[in-house]
């Protein structure tokens, strides 16, 4: 049977990785139960339901959650997106469950499974600014945010080489920075 737990805001942490005092009562209540308990915003990141308490520990590539669900054990790392791929190449990961896009350089180096997901890259702008940028070339002298390490920041500097690009190492600090106009614009893909 099905053990199903409604979550709210607070079960989860800033930097998904990271619990907060939510996220370990998420986990305490889940611990007599077998299971992963999966964020449900579309984030690519989990959170683990433990069944024999939780071995926790912080390695270079991220924390680390220690996973039982009944068959083999398995460690989850929550990796920073712009050492993910370093992570696999390095053999620190064993795979990689995230979007990471198909490109021919890439699938020179890793193995992908069929896609899963196909979406396209959108700029997102306050909208008192929606008049000011409605095609790629708009950002041209813009400060756009982009995920350091993304696919964005590579198209930007080829397709809008005078955007002035803007890198952030998580979505809190880039949307914040939209918010209060310290960027124009951000890059992200359609599913966001």
């Amino acid at each position: 049977d099905a053990f199903k737990v409604e979550l709210w805001d607070e079960y989860f942490a800033p930097r998904y990785g990271e619990p907060n005092a939510g996220t370990l009562a998420a986990i305490r209540l889940l611990a007599s139960h077998e299971g992963l308990l999966l964020d449900p915003v579309y984030t690519g990141k989990a959170m683990a339901g433990l069944l024999d308490g939780i071995a926790r520990q912080r390695f270079d590539e991220g924390p680390l959650i220690f996973l039982h669900t009944g068959g083999a054990p398995a460690l989850f790392a929550y990796p920073e997106w712009d050492g993910i791929l370093a992570a696999l190449e390095s053999k620190r990961l064993d795979i990689v469950v995230n979007q990471v896009t198909i490109s021919d350089e890439r699938k020179k180096k890793y193995d992908f499974s069929e896609p899963y997901t196909v979406s396209g890259i959108q700029a997102l702008v306050l909208t008192k600014n929606k008049d000011t940028i409605k095609t790629a070339q708009d950002l041209a002298g813009k400060k756009v945010g982009v995920g350091l390490g993304t696919n964005y920041e590579q198209w930007l500097k080829d397709n809008v080489p005078k955007a002035i690009i803007k890198t952030y190492d998580d979505d809190p600090s880039k949307f914040q920075d939209l918010r209060v106009g310290r960027i124009d614009a951000i890059l992200i893909d359609r599913l966001a």
